[in-house]
């Protein structure tokens, strides 16, 4: 029991701290426990209702989630009463001082080192010491702590130098943090960690390759604003190659909008500028992998494979096994495997395996590939709860890993047949239909240009290549330059499929293009969707290491991800094929061809998208919108003001693409 008082002495409550024993095995040189990673929960966090004030029981809700994806490590941010942080169930915390001078130290972007505060000026020596031994002393019983933090964003200097010195006087027994030290390397010794800001993948080994003995937390990393995410494995890849990087802290945990009335009484999420307030950053703390009104996002679904302390590694004999806890191990846990077949299931079992912290093993699996058929094949395998717990309960998937191979020639065999009066070529107008009922009114254009992301924006990436011109076989002319043309011919088979390949010769001199896409509308009647591809959730070419391919539904409405500013979303990449019907089964399939595709499905156009600032703005539904891409550019995210997205998950303008796909009516 912990009683609090006020400055004066008077009694204010009692609380409870947890009974718990903080971990000895956290050494500077080793700040990683049971591979848990570590996800930034500032203080300044809002929920849609309450503002800026979070309860108690908001965030023993968040606890669950935490765990749920392995986020075990929890920053209390420096203006938030830690109280309820450090008492999460298993979730350790980096206590951080309520010291911030963000923005107040630089001009015009730039560093101007007489205006740092507190830097080296000893008129903020007592302020600033106050408030370190404040902090101390009110959490220093709470076991969960293990770091202290000189505070956030405020340069360096001989103030938080000696910051630093009374931590470490005052509790030897806990390590200090500051990231500032980058920008004032005079006092090096401030922090037992290297510790940075949106560092990029290739200048965190540059410094854990000149510096092999100091250990590397990124105090903040991946920027989550809107479609976010991409390139997360560089990071988490870091973890194994180099035993001096302890991971790192995602920016950031919930978007902070708050309720607020349209001019027609109904509520929508609001962010910066919606209040009349000018200048603003607009949507720019919309930068979560939780949604503001506490729904999960399509982010989560990476950040949880990627967090694994237990890989697992299928292939065509068995699974191997690798448990990175470092004191846990799988006793508690069933493995679940299975062999689909084109997305569908042909046999699957459970196995008790108990593989020891910090070691691995290989496991075999009755699969008899050389009895299977022609086609391709998923290996799936996942560690499940045993029984409830306090987080979760039984079945709950906590580690997962597919292997994906092909058996002999799995390609559809061309029909030899001839064209019957059954099916027609009209010269004009080009539809596609099923005993007189029109599927595609239009054929598909090509598309070079998405609804930009928060991240695009950052870059200021910015598209407009529309088609202007077309002919049969349809060769497309884009307005950008002369030299830009795309060759789209369509070949109907005798059994009424018909073919689409897509063909752009690349143009040197343009920017990287955002997408290689056709893109056509259809009845809004068709909104079911069918995919067999990577999923459930929404995925992209540097985003996918969490999606597993499967056969996955959805409505088309749903498939609109509400970032708080409407942009690119929805997409799957992986794509064999997708139906895309009415309620009455009735629509049409797309099949993958020479390779799988990528593949959105939305009510809304990019250009759409794109013209909305939240999503009340955009129009009432008049038809569903695909897009089948080639291949479009990833999401990026290491951070959203400038940072472009890897250099493998670009599209060059001048590289010769083509893709091809079969539409099929049902």
């Amino acid at each position: 029991m912990a009683m609090r008082y006020d400055l004066n002495g008077t009694w204010k409550f009692n609380y409870a701290i947890r009974p718990d024993c903080r971990p000895e095995v956290f050494y500077k040189q080793d700040f990683s426990s049971e591979g848990w990673d570590n996800i930034e929960v500032p203080g300044h966090i809002q929920l849609q209702g309450t503002g800026s004030w979070l309860e108690d029981q908001d965030f023993w809700r968040f606890s669950g989630i935490f765990r749920d994806v392995y986020l075990y490590t929890v920053p209390a941010a420096h203006i938030r009463d830690v109280r309820v942080v450090t008492d999460l169930d298993k979730s350790y915390t980096n206590d951080e001082m309520n010291l911030e001078t963000h923005g107040s130290w630089q001009k015009l972007g730039a560093v101007e080192p007489s205006w740092v505060i507190p830097g080296d000026k000893p008129e903020w020596h007592d302020i600033v010491m106050d408030r370190a031994v404040s902090m101390v002393e009110r959490d220093k019983n709470h076991p969960s702590i293990l770091i202290w933090s000189c505070g956030n964003e405020s340069h360096g200097g001989e103030v938080i130098y000696k910051v630093s010195q009374y931590f470490k006087t005052a509790d030897p027994t806990r390590l200090v943090h500051y990231e500032g030290v980058f920008h004032d390397r005079r006092f090096n010794e401030t922090s037992d960690m290297e510790s940075r800001m949106y560092a990029k993948p290739a200048d965190i080994e540059e410094f854990l390759n000149a510096n092999p003995e100091k250990p590397y937390i990124s105090c903040e990393y991946m920027h989550a604003m809107g479609n976010s995410i991409g390139g997360m494995h560089k990071y988490t890849e870091l973890e194994d190659k180099y035993p001096m990087y302890q991971g790192g802290f995602i920016w950031d945990y919930i978007d902070q909008a708050i309720y607020k009335k349209d001019r027609y009484g109904k509520e929508f999420l609001a962010y910066g500028g919606d209040f009349g307030d000018r200048p603003s950053d607009y949507s720019f703390c919309g930068d979560g992998i939780v949604y503001a009104d506490r729904k999960v996002s399509a982010k989560m679904q990476e950040v949880k494979f990627l967090y694994q302390n237990i890989k697992l590694f299928p292939d065509r004999e068995g699974v191997k096994i690798v448990n990175g806890n470092l004191f846990a191990d799988t006793s508690e846990f069933e493995l679940v495997y299975s062999l689909e077949h084109e997305g569908h299931k042909v046999l699957h079992g459970t196995l008790n395996v108990n593989v020891g912290p910090q070691s691995e093993t290989i496991v075999k699996l009755p699969l008899n590939v050389e009895s299977l058929a022609r086609g391709e094949y998923a290996v799936n395998a996942a560690f499940v709860l045993k029984a409830d717990t306090l987080w979760a309960e039984k079945g709950e998937e906590v580690a997962f890993g597919q292997f994906i191979f092909a058996q002999g020639k799995s390609e559809t065999a061309v029909s030899d047949l001839t064209l019957t009066n059954e099916i027609q070529i009209v010269e004009g107008d080009v539809n596609i239909g099923l005993s007189g009922r029109e599927t595609i009114a239009q054929p598909p254009v090509p598309l070079f240009w998405r609804a930009t992301t928060d991240n695009d924006k950052g870059t200021a990436m910015g598209f407009e290549l529309g088609a202007c011109q077309y002919r049969i076989e349809f060769t497309y002319k884009l307005n950008i330059s002369a030299d830009v043309q795309v060759k789209v011919a369509y070949t109907v088979r005798a059994d009424g499929s018909v073919h689409v390949h897509n063909t752009y010769k690349g143009t040197a001199g343009l920017p990287d293009l955002p997408i290689h896409a056709l893109s056509f509308k259809t009845s809004p009647d068709y909104e079911n969707v069918e995919w067999l591809a990577l999923g459930p959730e929404e995925n992209y070419a540097d985003r996918a290491f969490g999606a597993r391919l499967g056969i996955h539904n959805s409505k088309v409405a749903d498939t609109v991800a509400p970032y708080l500013v409407p942009q690119e979303s929805g997409n799957r990449t992986g794509v064999r094929w997708a139906k895309l019907t009415d309620n009455a089964g009735r629509g049409f399939k797309i099949e993958s061809s020479a390779a799988p595709v990528e593949l959105n499905v939305s009510p809304y156009t990019a250009f759409e998208l794109e013209n909305a600032q939240h999503a009340y703005e955009l129009p009432p539904v008049h038809y569903t919108v695909v897009t089948v891409a080639g291949k479009q550019m990833g999401v990026g995210g290491d951070d959203s003001w400038g940072a472009p997205v890897h250099p493998e998950y670009r599209i060059a303008s001048d590289s010769e693409l083509q893709f091809e796909f079969v539409i099929r009516a049902l």
